[in-house]
């Protein structure tokens, strides 16, 4: 095992955390159709995690930032600078501003893509498209989505299409459960998704994956709902509607959005204003919904800060308006 890493550090010409690398296998009829590996590197700050999809040829077919934690540099998550590794394989040389386009300001973030990028290629290449891994005997994993952190067996990941194993170690192929870790071993289980317009992450430390995956994408299920009522980017929610409606006549309300609104105005109350649900005009005029920040003249802040006011929300119970 430690031969081996020493081998690929050899090979990437850089040092690697990482004791393993769980790697994802398609098959469709019994036939590899790709490979994925998620996996992270550090930023200037904070590690940000990506998973890389690569075909049978060695070349990307996917790639996407799943968590992405500085508070700079996140341009590398958006589609158009990703696209940019579609189709590269292990020989290409992937060099900042001259295979890959720097980002002015997040230079240190492209700088980690583009290694954590060769570095997943290198360990799809050395390892599996060379043939040092037989991969013929493993077992489909079930239903659930659930990350486990680097190093760990995983039981629990992805679709019946796909199925993982350790370019470190030999890959596991099934077996009594006496042969697998107990039940005792607690691990840390990760899913993330799309939601609220950004990447939500629900962690859990647990020794039982069945169990734990359940709750994760019960947790996680339970946002995508309560996004569905209470996005403001998405133009079917039922505040999006409140928000198109409300002003020019009474509006009946969700229960549960109504409760939200209700507890903003407490802490609207309560903070004199500094705390206000109604300043999405101000957000907008500055930029930051059509991510085209800029600083608004005074003249446009001033025309509309009249919209802006928690005092302009009126709730009729009395009408039944839940």
């Amino acid at each position: 095992m430690l031969e081996e890493k020493s081998s690929l550090e050899k090979l990437l010409s850089r040092r690697l955390y990482e004791d393993g690398f769980r790697t994802y296998i398609g098959k469709r009829d019994g036939a590899i159709q790709g490979y994925a590996i998620i996996t992270e590197e550090i930023g200037k700050f904070h590690p940000f995690t990506f998973v890389v999809g690569v075909g049978t040829d060695g070349k990307i077919t996917n790639i996407a930032i799943l968590v992405y934690r500085e508070s700079r540099g996140g341009e590398i998550a958006k589609k158009r600078f990703l696209y940019q590794f579609m189709g590269k394989s292990f020989k290409n040389p992937i060099r900042i501003n001259k295979d890959i386009i720097n980002i002015t300001g997040a230079t240190m973030s492209v700088q980690c893509m583009c290694a954590g990028v060769r570095k997943v290629l290198g360990v799809i290449n050395e390892y599996y498209l060379a043939g040092k891994r037989d991969v013929s005997g493993l077992k489909a994993a079930n239903n659930h989505l659930v990350i486990p952190v680097k190093g760990e067996t995983n039981k629990s990941q992805n679709t019946e299409t796909k199925e993982n194993t350790s370019p470190f170690s030999p890959p596991s192929q099934g077996g009594d459960r006496g042969e697998k870790e107990s039940d005792s071993d607690i691990k840390l289980l990760k899913q993330t998704r799309m939601i609220m317009g950004t990447f939500a992450e629900v962690s859990i430390y647990s020794s039982d994956e069945k169990t734990a995956g359940r709750a994760i994408e019960g947790a996680l299920d339970e946002m995508e709902r309560m996004d569905r009522i209470m996005s403001n980017y998405k133009k079917e929610s039922e505040l999006s509607r409140l928000n198109k409606k409300a002003a020019k006549s009474p509006v009946p309300c969700n229960g549960e959005l109504l409760d939200v609104i209700e507890q903003s105005q407490y802490y609207s109350e309560l903070s004199g204003g500094a705390f206000d649900i109604t300043v999405s005009p101000i957000v907008a005029l500055w930029g930051f919904f059509s991510e085209k920040g800029h600083v608004p003249p005074d003249k446009e802040i001033e025309k509309v800060l009249p919209a802006v006011s928690y005092k302009n929300i009126v709730i009729n119970k009395s009408k039944d308006t839940k």
